[in-house]
């Protein structure tokens, strides 16, 4: 499993805080990026991404779960169209991770976890 996860909001730059997940989608790295990060380059947009195997690791999974809901209850809200894409990454993700963690997964956690 490889690629990556994007989610492009809104961003409120005088009250610097995320208004809206406008959009999400899901590519492989490099080429495919650089093309849809050209064709999703929309003035008053900003992107995050996250690499999907990273995802499939049980805690990140949680962590990145609870971000979400933590991000929604504080106002940030979701698009028909990226709250969908959301449950169905979810929904997919989720065979992969309802699992313990490997020890190559227990040793990217620890790099993980060093970033702030």
């Amino acid at each position: 499993m490889s690629g990556i996860v994007v989610l492009l909001e809104t961003y409120d730059r005088a009250q610097q805080e995320k208004q809206e997940y406008v959009d999400v989608y899901f590519c492989c790295k490099g080429y495919c990026d650089e093309v849809l990060a050209k064709k999703y380059s929309i003035p008053g947009l900003i992107d995050s991404w996250e690499d999907i195997p990273d995802i499939t690791i049980p805690t990140v999974y949680l962590k990145w779960v609870m971000t979400l809901l933590n991000q929604h209850r504080a106002g940030v809200s979701y698009t028909e169209k990226a709250f969908t894409a959301v449950r169905k990454l979810l929904i997919a993700l989720f065979p992969y991770v309802s699992r313990e963690p490997t020890s190559e997964e227990k040793k990217r956690l620890s790099t993980l976890e060093a970033i702030p």
